[in-house]
């Protein structure tokens, strides 16, 4: 499944997280066998959480430290960053995708400066990026895909199966006349063959696009977008 398939979510609003993980729920005797002995460790009181590297007071203690660091980005890094930056929007206009922007540079250097300051460091150094973009490289992988010549943006947010409106869209163009106007019934028995449609599902898009004013009648069954 797609990453919009996954988490529901709009488009221009997953553009906004740094990262994405997605998180399988895999079968792991070793993993599931801790987990269960953990979870029921808290019904007896056996719970062994306190005994963790950091306590919860220290490592809040450590976080408010961390934030008030403010490390300067050596022109190292710069370099780095902006050459993970170009490759991406190189690799999604190859690919014919969704608009790699500022927003994903600002990414960026954001989580690089955070990678740095965890580390009481004054400068982002490469070192920082390389993290960043081991992330990158990481996130990719959990959605089944290489940050390589074959990244495509569209295929991380929408997957490589079109949306039903997409189809939709499609099969509509398909079936317009030279007057851009499209028959009925010509649009449903062919919309309702589709993978994603049935005849039922196909008439009920119909009628959602014309509740919305999306198409308009133009007489003898015909119908043409507004």
């Amino acid at each position: 499944m797609s990453l919009i398939d996954n988490i529901d979510i709009p488009v221009p609003l997953v553009s906004r997280f740094d990262l994405i993980w997605l998180i399988r729920d895999k079968v792991d005797s070793f993993e599931d066998s801790k987990k269960a002995q953990h979870i029921l460790d808290t019904f007896t009181g056996d719970d062994k959480s306190e005994t963790a590297f950091l306590s919860s007071s220290l490592l809040s203690s450590y976080l408010r430290y961390v934030r008030e660091i403010e490390p300067v980005i050596t022109d190292e890094a710069k370099q780095k960053l902006a050459g993970i930056y170009n490759s991406m929007r190189a690799l999604a206009a190859k690919n014919d995708s969704l608009a790699v922007g500022v927003r994903q540079l600002e990414a960026l250097a954001r989580m690089s400066t955070a990678h740095a300051k965890l580390l009481f460091k004054d400068k982002v150094e490469i070192s920082d990026v390389e993290v960043v973009e081991n992330l990158l490289k990481k996130m990719f992988e959990s959605l089944g895909m290489k940050m390589d010549d074959s990244f495509n943006q569209t295929n991380l947010l929408i997957g490589k199966k079109e949306t039903k409106d997409q189809l939709a869209n499609r099969i509509w163009t398909e079936c317009e006349d030279d007057n851009k106007c499209v028959k009925y019934t010509d649009f449903i028995k062919k919309l309702g063959k589709t993978e994603l449609f049935d005849d039922v599902t196909a008439k009920i898009l119909f009628a959602r696009w014309e509740s919305m004013c999306h198409i308009k009648m133009r007489g003898g069954g015909l119908y043409q977008k507004t």
